[in-house]
């Protein structure tokens, strides 16, 4: 029984190392576009990428927190297993066997549909962030844009008055000369 124990408990760590890291790597790769949004982003725009960060990063750790959730279930499974097996051990050898080839088969069953729904919520959840991602990507390069353009209609407005106003000085300092000479 105490064989069965530590199968049971190294299972759950080997599970949960895998969790950490898928989770660890999931992260790096996703930091990725967010630096670079950030780096292009006008303080207009910021608020929004750092929004849009704070989400995914809510749906990913929920995910990651359901895969953990998931696998506490298992443990706990597998412990009520364990206790089952030890107050039947009076039964014979066929009936145990019989039974943990049952509870195998359920859990790994329940095992293969739980990580399907999870690694499709996942996918979900990327493409959404992919999606919001590129479109706040995109707004922000037009923003960038419309006032790259509104800064030079600025500049050439003010070159234009500043050669108005020298303009007009010299023509006044020319008439006053012409005034006081007669």
């Amino acid at each position: 029984m105490s064989k069965l124990r530590t199968w049971q408990e190294q299972l759950q760590d080997m599970v949960d190392k895998g969790i950490d890291a898928a989770e660890k790597t999931q992260k790096q790769i996703s930091a990725r576009p967010f630096k670079l949004a950030e780096r292009v982003e006008t303080e207009v725009r910021q608020h929004r990428v750092k929004n849009l960060r704070k989400s995914y990063e809510g749906a990913t750790g929920a995910v990651f927190d359901q895969l953990r959730s998931f696998n506490s279930r298992v443990g706990n499974f597998a412990a009520d297993l364990v206790a089952r097996l030890e107050k039947e051990t009076a039964d014979t050898a066929r009936t145990v066997s019989k039974t943990a080839d049952e509870v195998a088969d359920d859990v790994s069953s329940t095992a293969k549909s739980t990580a399907t729904e999870v690694s499709d919520t996942a996918q979900k959840s990327a493409n959404k962030v992919s999606r919001g991602a590129q479109a706040t990507a995109k707004d922000v390069s037009s923003a960038a844009d419309t006032a790259s353009e509104e800064v030079s209609k600025a500049t050439q407005s003010a070159r234009k008055t500043t050669t108005r106003a020298k303009s007009g000085t010299q023509s006044q300092s020319s008439g006053s000369k012409s005034t006081t000479s007669a």
